[in-house]
């Protein structure tokens, strides 16, 4: 009974995956079949009305669309992929800074929740950056001084750079006011953690660079042109063989033609809403819960809908 109702939940989801949210999709799901319909009743009640042979020409015709469809989702998918590939990687140098941080300098608590605030916060910045949304620092305990946030994710690196180097001075001062302290100099400090602050606007302008070079529309546009007279012709050359059946051929065809192109179209751009980009949201919060568990802290997060929250 238990793999029964697992087999009915795995297909439910299946199904839910399987069924695109946008209108696009369904208003042109709707025209396929009106005009499929009109197509094959207008043949079947035309006794002298005769279509052309189906075979060798869907044939040729289902090949070049193939052939383009994979070009195009190919394409838009190593868009998505690199995308994903970076915020990986910020999820590790966000990591790995925040371990280095806690591990290398004395801090209180109130200065692990400062840096760590400034940690998870360019990580939402950066979300929102690329989604042309300004993240509110003030509202999450950030000092902000008027021109200087314009760009949110480079001016919250800027303030973490002057936090390390302002700790490692702090550590270096206590070290040299100790008798026989030992420990790491703070040059060497700052060398261990730069490169995780580096990585930081290295992610951010790799993500810049796809945001900032769109596919050609022309592409999209001779995709969406291309499937409309493939499905113009297709039920001529099928109604007279398969008859009300030639409906469903059709309405088979346009569903993968099309969730194929809104797919494409999704993953082309992924950093924002739709139902295929990035889960950055779900990222952002992983982020917030790693560094709070690292540094033992606690993080105020900007929500999207404008609430705050407190990330333990």
């Amino acid at each position: 009974m238990t793999n029964f109702t697992d087999l009915i939940e795995k297909m439910e989801k299946i199904a839910r995956a399987g069924m695109p949210k946008s209108p696009v999709f369904w208003g042109a799901m709707l025209i396929v079949f009106v005009y499929s319909l009109v197509v094959v009743s207008f043949v079947n009640f035309s006794p002298h009305m005769q279509a052309a042979e189906a075979e060798d020409i869907t044939t040729k015709t289902s090949i070049a669309i193939g052939l383009i469809f994979a070009f195009r989702v190919n394409s838009s998918y190593d868009r998505w992929w690199e995308g994903r590939k970076l915020w990986g990687q910020l999820v590790n140098e966000l990591r790995n800074l925040s371990i280095k941080y806690d591990l290398y300098f004395q801090s209180t608590t109130e200065e692990k929740k400062a840096f760590g605030n400034l940690i998870v916060a360019f990580a939402f910045a950066l979300k929102n950056h690329l989604r042309d949304r300004k993240y509110d620092l003030a509202r999450v305990g950030i000092q902000v001084t008027e021109g200087t946030a314009d760009h949110v994710p480079l001016y919250l690196t800027q303030l973490i750079y002057k936090n390390v180097q302002h700790k490692a001075l702090e550590n270096q001062a206590l070290k040299g006011n100790s008798s026989g302290s030992s420990g790491i100099d703070s040059h060497l400090e700052l060398l261990l953690l730069d490169s995780h602050m580096k990585a930081l606007m290295d992610v951010c302008g790799a993500c810049e660079r796809i945001k900032s070079s769109p596919v050609a529309g022309w592409i999209q546009a001779s995709i969406w042109i291309w499937m409309m007279a493939y499905f113009a012709i297709l039920p001529w050359l099928l109604a007279d063989q398969f008859r009300l059946w030639s409906v469903a051929i059709e309405l088979f065809a346009a569903y993968f033609a099309i969730a194929l192109e809104l797919l494409a179209e999704d993953m082309q751009e992924p950093f924002g809403y739709d139902q295929n980009d990035l889960p950055t949201d779900i990222i952002c919060l992983g982020i917030a819960k790693t560094t709070n568990q690292i540094l033992g802290t606690e993080t105020v997060i900007a929500r999207f809908d404008g609430h705050l929250t407190t990330i333990s």
